[in-house]
């Protein structure tokens, strides 16, 4: 799915740059500039984080599309969480730790928390995956705090992407129309659905070409939403994702 991944990408980030950022310099000081300079490398270096290549340090079973809307909390009487689920595994592989909570690091949590609290919840991930993975019979003594750090920054690109992503579409008013009728709570499964004849196996350029003008054509209402800044809230995500980004130095490659 790689091909069609990198289409995604391709089309995610001219959109933004072509509707959002285009003659907003003064608003985003060398984001566009960054962008466009490095666009090609961000969509290679994302593929990549997201390919399996078997020389990495530890692998385990993601979820891959781990996000609020698949999460189910059971409540006690006090209104105290007591219990915990995710739904919709749909998109399950073997992955790198770190991606899951990239992943809904930057698609279900505004910039304060991640200002604020970011740290704390990366060691809280960090010690309840490596005790799980002691309890389980499989200790990771060589994988320190620090290297998960490490890895968390190397794949944070990942993380700022789908984040785009699903707050751009899934925060629009025309997501609210296109999901009625869908029964996944993924958005993976919700792409698939939607974007089903986007999403197939592409067996040369020409079709890759296809794919891509089908892909911009389909997501060009969701820019223009965007561009009116008529909806705050996904206004705000996708300029606290971007800002945050390039002042972390996740978008120079």
């Amino acid at each position: 799915m790689t091909d069609i991944m990198g289409i995604f990408v391709r089309v995610l980030l001219e959109g933004i740059m072509d509707n959002f950022l285009k003659n907003r310099e003064e608003e985003f000081p060398g984001v566009l500039k960054t962008l466009a300079s490095n666009k090609d490398k961000v969509i290679s270096k994302v593929t990549n984080i997201l390919t399996v290549s078997g020389k990495e340090a530890i692998l385990c079973l993601c979820h891959g599309d781990y996000w609020t809307n698949n999460f189910m909390f059971k409540y006690d009487k006090e209104g105290d969480v007591e219990d915990f689920a995710m739904i919709d595994w749909g998109n399950v592989g073997w992955r790198n730790p770190v991606i899951d909570l990239l992943y809904v690091i930057h698609t279900s949590t505004q910039q304060d928390l991640r200002r604020d609290h970011l740290r704390e919840v990366q060691k809280l991930y960090y010690d309840t995956f490596t005790s799980t993975a002691a309890n389980l019979g499989a200790a990771l003594p060589h994988w320190r705090f620090e290297d998960f750090l490490m890895e968390y920054q190397k794949s944070a690109l990942m993380g700022v992407v789908f984040g785009l992503l699903v707050n751009l579409l899934t925060l629009s008013a025309s997501a609210k129309k296109l999901s009625q009728g869908t029964l996944s709570t993924g958005f993976i499964s919700w792409l698939r659905v939607k974007f089903a004849k986007v999403m197939m196996s592409i067996p040369n350029s020409w079709l890759l070409k296809m794919a891509y003008m089908t892909t911009k054509k389909a997501w060009k209402p969701y820019f223009e939403e965007l561009a009116s800044m008529n909806n705050p809230e996904m206004t705000t995500r996708v300029t606290n994702l971007i800002t945050e980004a390039y002042q972390d130095g996740v978008l120079n490659i």
